[in-house]
């Protein structure tokens, strides 16, 4: 989970998926579809090894639980970009698990062995996720740093680059396909 935690929207950013406008409720089909065959290809696999296989309805609910992350994962992407959102949910999926932990019942929950510490674990993870969200407010502050300005006007626009690869927008033509590609027209000195 680490490694491929947020790895699944990464695949909505590529320049020809982007360029093709691909909704992002396909998106959430298709990860779900994939989560769904492949546990179902575990179920030999798990029943081989004589453990019992069951659906219950507290597997059903996270199940829909997780239809329903992955979905606004999907969505908060073009929003926020895939860095910032991944940071985001990323964090609050650490939170939880943490009160989880902390506060859940048994067995889930066992007592902190160090209240004072875990507190202090808590606020670096929630300033880490701060950082992430306003990282270009806080260079600007710090070292008067300015991001590039998007080119699209509409941040739900799928691409600012046609079939082609060539901009669309007017003001990045001449900028050189690169950073067209990124969505950023360059600074100005």
């Amino acid at each position: 989970s680490a490694v491929f935690n947020g790895s699944f929207a990464a695949l909505s950013k590529i320049p020809a998926v982007r360029r093709s406008g691909v909704d992002p409720l396909v998106f959430n089909w298709l990860c779900c579809m994939g989560v769904a065959l492949s546990s179902a290809a575990a179920i030999p696999f798990v029943v081989s090894a004589g453990q019992p296989v069951a659906l219950t309805p507290f597997g059903s609910l996270a199940g829909a639980l997780f239809v329903l992350a992955v979905l606004f994962s999907f969505l908060a992407v073009p929003l926020l970009g895939l860095s910032v959102a991944q940071g985001v949910w990323g964090g609050c999926a650490i939170l939880v698990s943490f009160l989880w932990g902390a506060l859940g019942p048994a067995p889930l929950g066992a007592a902190l062995g160090s209240p004072e510490m875990s507190a202090i674990a808590v606020v670096l993870l929630v300033t880490g996720v701060t950082g992430i969200v306003f990282n270009a407010r806080i260079a600007e502050v710090l070292v008067g740093a300015r991001m590039p300005e998007p080119l699209l006007d509409n941040p739900m626009s799928t691409s600012p680059i046609d079939a082609n690869g060539s901009p669309t927008n007017a003001r990045c033509q001449g900028s050189g396909s690169a950073a067209a590609g990124q969505g950023y027209a360059p600074l100005e000195p």
